[in-house]
């Protein structure tokens, strides 16, 4: 799996079959050679439960008070890695919505979810904006900035969380 900066203030998570393209506007998947008859671009607008090629997705929908937000949460499966998209930061995340991304390998967040990042403690924890603050929350530095990031397997998985920044 490659993970890189989109131009549009977003990530694509990518292997040889598909990517998977987030940002503000949403969440797409993209299959990476067209097939016949097969469609080669797959928005994901709604929960539930998504798969084309070698990735899976399942989104549930975020609530705040009991009351929907109108945000969701992904859990992206793809080269045996799990990933958690959360495009959420108005309020507490209830703790059925947080148990889910317990599991997951890398994490994105935004900024002001930074004590998640630190109580769940991914392997990989990538802030969506205000990385400096992310970095405080953690004890840690900020790393140098890369242009992408490659997890080839589950033994590259750091026993600490590291944070991952892309300019």
């Amino acid at each position: 799996m490659t993970i890189k900066k989109t131009q549009k203030h977003g990530f694509t998570l990518s292997n040889k079959r598909a990517s998977l393209i987030f940002n503000d506007s949403g969440v797409k998947i993209v299959r990476n050679e067209k097939a016949e008859g097969k469609e080669t671009e797959y928005e994901i607008t709604e929960p539930g439960e998504y798969e084309l090629e070698s990735i899976s997705v399942h989104v549930e929908p975020i609530e705040h008070d009991g009351t929907p937000t109108g945000f969701m949460s992904y859990f992206i499966g793809i080269d045996n890695f799990t990933v958690g998209y959360i495009n959420y930061d108005n309020g507490e995340l209830t703790s059925e919505n947080i148990a889910h991304f317990e599991q997951v390998d890398v994490l994105f967040i935004p900024g002001k979810l930074q004590a998640l990042a630190k109580s769940l403690a991914p392997s990989f924890v990538v802030a969506i904006n205000n990385e400096q603050a992310l970095a405080e929350k953690l004890g840690k530095d900020l790393p140098e900035a890369r242009n992408s990031f490659t997890l080839k397997t589950t033994s590259d998985l750091p026993e600490e969380t590291e944070i991952l920044f892309f300019s």
